[in-house]
């Protein structure tokens, strides 16, 4: 059964990885399947979401039977008070006589509560160095094979069709993929490739090397091409924390090369992007739909008029804001905000937003330990994830992360990695230790110590 639970999820996390959700920015006529919304016409949820409850009852059951030894998991407090906010809010809606679909509306909070439940499916089975393995090679695998599709797509068939450079603001650029999530998986892969490359995975053959090379040619141009501003500004974070890392001579020398490809790369794609950007009453730039024609930030145009607005509703009702099935605007009829944080104080009050920022900040804090308990060969895909966070934070400040269910996954992805990486060392290093006893932060730590 086990086995067959480990197949499903592999095969769940391809779907992740593979198909894009985004369809924003597509032309008149052109119609691209979203598998992420197949079965919301029929059941109050889509067949993804049904596989997800699906496996996370099934590996719920099979824990407990099997009693599967916990690991440090310190983010589990405020992911269960999250999903207590969640349930009061549907209990509250239905008292009310708020439609069902209206309640768990995927533009509200649920999508939190989805993440978790992903969280907690992967904790128990990536649960052997063998899996944790596996896993590691599918991310690199599905990021060089969808980055190749993408590139070739962008050379001799016209991009990706969602491009709304293109058909709203007349820009004749091509992209790669506009979902950021693609450009997301690509920097993980870029990452992990050169993580193994910097510190020599065992066992390194020539032809793995040139499996790395590729994956990180591929993945930066995958998200170079991509044009999205917070994509640049993730791959600037994620690769200046790869810089971080490194001991002080490789620093300098993997600096260099980080920022000589940045320093030929982003001028040109940048003038490209926006040296006829139109539709904003002739004021381009990077910062074209967050400023005025003045220059400075405004607050009655472009996005800022929408967080501006959004701010209005909070300071009205910042306790409860308009609860998950709300909205703003003329009749409440738009239901989100171009800020992941801003839109879970919109939708669950302040308590949501402390709680995903305790979220945040326990997990900083966790992946400090994971650093400093673990070998830097055994932990890359820990800092990929870390990374992966980094890349994430613009578009969490300012993207629409949490109504989008395939980015909040592989932001839930992000997050459980760290913990499954530590759990599995600590395994390792204390073999004779009976698996079914639970362990201290501070006897794990000892354990290890002992071990090395």
């Amino acid at each position: 059964m086990r086995k067959i639970l480990s197949f499903i999820v592999t095969c769940y996390l391809g779907v992740l990885l593979y198909f894009q959700s985004s369809t924003w920015g597509l032309a008149a006529g052109v119609d691209v399947s979203n598998i992420y919304d197949r079965g919301t016409g029929v059941l109050p949820f889509s067949l993804i979401t049904a596989v997800l409850y699906f496996l996370y009852l099934c590996t719920a059951f099979l824990g407990y039977q099997q009693r599967n030894p916990s690991v440090y998991f310190n983010l589990r407090p405020y992911f269960l008070g999250f999903v207590f906010l969640f349930f009061v809010f549907v209990f509250f809606g239905v008292v009310i006589g708020e439609p069902y679909q209206k309640v768990i509306t995927t533009r509200g909070l649920i999508p939190v509560v989805n993440m978790y439940l992903l969280m907690l499916v992967l904790l128990k089975i990536i649960s052997t160095p063998n899996k944790l393995e596996k896993l590691t090679d599918l991310i690199v695998f599905c990021a060089l094979t969808r980055g190749i599709w993408g590139l070739i797509r962008w050379a001799f068939l016209g991009g990706d069709p969602a491009n709304i450079y293109a058909t709203s603001q007349k820009i004749a650029v091509r992209l790669t993929f506009f979902d950021i999530n693609d450009s997301l998986i690509a920097t993980i892969g870029v990452f992990l490739a050169a993580w193994y490359l910097l510190y020599q995975k065992p066992g390194l053959t020539a032809s793995r090397k040139l499996f790395y090379y590729l994956t990180i040619g591929i993945g930066l141009a995958v998200v170079l091409l991509s044009y999205r501003r917070t994509a640049w500004g993730g791959l600037v974070l994620a690769g200046s924390w790869l810089v971080w890392l490194q001991p002080l001579r490789k620093r300098l020398q993997v600096g260099l090369i980080i920022g000589l490809i940045g320093t030929l790369a982003l001028p040109v794609l940048i003038a490209e992007r926006f040296a006829n950007l139109k539709g904003s009453g002739g004021h381009g730039g990077l910062l074209y739909d967050i400023t005025s024609k003045k220059g400075d930030i405004a607050t009655s145009e472009g996005r800022f008029s929408e967080l501006n607005l959004a701010w209005h509703y909070i300071s009205e009702s910042p306790f409860t804001g308009v609860m998950p099935w709300g909205g703003i605007g003329l009749g409440g009829t738009h239901d989100f905000v171009h800020s992941g944080l801003v839109h879970l104080w919109l939708k669950g009050g302040i308590f949501a937003l402390v709680l995903f920022c305790l979220i945040l900040w326990n997990y900083v804090l966790f992946t400090r330990k994971v650093r400093r308990e673990i070998p830097a060969q055994d932990r890359g895909l820990a800092e990929a994830a870390f990374a992966g966070l980094l890349f994430s934070m613009p578009n969490i400040l300012f993207g629409t992360p949490f109504i989008e269910f395939r980015t909040t996954q592989l932001l839930g992805v992000l997050l459980i990695l760290p913990y499954i990486v530590y759990g599995i060392k600590a395994v390792i290093a204390e073999p004779k230790r009976s698996p079914f006893a639970l362990k201290s932060p501070s006897s794990m730590t000892k354990s290890m110590s002992n071990a090395a």
